[in-house]
């Protein structure tokens, strides 16, 4: 069976702290990578971590925990967060961004994922090339599978340009689920 250490690819810690009270049970962790983190999707290293930072505190008896990191496509740069409430019930929350303001051309990303996954960028909808993205985020919550996405969308289209504002947000409920 792998271990945990034979799955992580080798990493420099830049920084380190830790410290600790025995007597009150108390602790706390974190470092942060000062390498990249490269992820394989399908045998290809397709897009790595930058930025990793992780803290663990232990306090009133539960654990603690925050990963952010940041992940760049076509040059842009989505970032990353990860947390726990401290409680295995509570479950961990997870969110992804861009940049305030920055723009996704998405002809750019498309011309990036074809180049790394090895394929013609030749099949993408050529009426998409124009649609750039800005200001997107997704989080999503284990305990209570709450899910929210919202940005927002320009296109061109015979000579306008068309823009839209998305949210789509899921909330679970003892019933059934809301769609907002």
């Amino acid at each position: 069976a792998p271990t945990v250490a034979s799955l992580l690819p080798p990493l420099d810690v830049m920084d380190l702290a830790v410290s600790a009270d025995l007597k009150n049970n108390l602790y706390h962790f974190e470092f942060e990578v000062h390498s990249d983190w490269n992820l394989s999707l399908l045998g290809t290293k397709v897009m790595p971590l930058e930025e990793i930072a992780v803290v663990v505190d232990h306090h009133d008896g539960a654990n603690f925990v925050t990963v952010d990191a940041v992940m760049k496509v076509a040059d842009i740069s989505i970032n990353l967060f990860a947390s726990n409430a401290g409680e295995a019930d509570n479950g961990w929350k997870f969110t992804g961004s861009t940049t305030p303001g920055q723009e996704i051309p998405i002809g750019r990303v498309m011309e990036d994922l074809a180049s790394r996954f090895d394929f013609s960028d030749a099949s993408f909808p050529k009426a998409l090339e124009s649609l750039v993205f800005s200001d997107l985020k997704a989080e999503f919550h284990t305990d209570s599978k709450d899910f929210l996405f919202e940005g927002n969308a320009s296109l061109e289209a015979s000579g306008e340009t068309v823009d839209a504002n998305l949210k789509i947000e899921i909330l679970h409920t003892s019933s059934g689920f809301n769609k907002l």
